[in-house]
């Protein structure tokens, strides 16, 4: 879709945002970057590594896009990655700082409304990514003893040999 108009998602995206300035490639590109189904909700220009670019907000993962001289650079941070994500809000612009996989990736000089909208649409993402994960019951291990009561793994242990017959009186006596 080089040239041709945008996705709606991501003309939607673009049109929310107050400042463009240094990212309309990226922009034009961006269906490039993204998997089958996905949909772009936020758009937010800013400098990552140096270089000026993209970060875009989807509804399963935040990326950060750019088009340099050498190629095209992009870093993908998939919900179940991130760990946390903030905004700073400096004087003029802000910055928008994601924790992945122990890494510290920090996306600056980004317009305040554009970032703020990004990081708390990304919160409401990462909520709704973790609470449809249900936790997976561990089944207890092999060899525990639950459900026994305490005299009956006494006697357990001394007939292993784990404790000595007069061990098991003093232990007993005292339950």
């Amino acid at each position: 879709m080089v040239g041709g108009p945008l996705r709606s998602d991501i003309w939607a995206a673009r049109e929310r945002m107050t400042h463009r300035v240094g990212s309309n490639r990226e922009i034009r590109k961006l269906a490039e970057n993204l998997e089958e189904g996905e949909t772009v909700t936020h758009l937010a220009s800013g400098v990552y590594e140096g270089g000026t670019g993209l970060a875009a907000l989807t509804d399963r993962r935040l990326l950060f896009v750019r088009d340099a001289l050498t190629g095209r650079v992009m870093e993908i941070f998939p919900f179940e990655a991130i760990t946390a994500a903030q905004w700073m809000s400096g004087i003029l612009l802000g910055r928008i700082v994601v924790f992945a996989a122990g890494i510290k990736s920090e996306i600056i000089q980004v317009q305040k409304p554009d970032g703020k909208a990004l990081v708390d649409a990304l919160h409401a993402a990462m909520a709704r990514e973790r609470s449809t994960v249900e936790p997976v019951p561990t089944p207890p291990a092999q060899g525990t003893l639950a459900g026994v009561s305490s005299f009956d793994l006494l006697k357990e242990l001394r007939d292993r040999g784990v404790i000595s017959p007069e061990e098991l009186g003093l232990i007993a006596n005292r339950l």
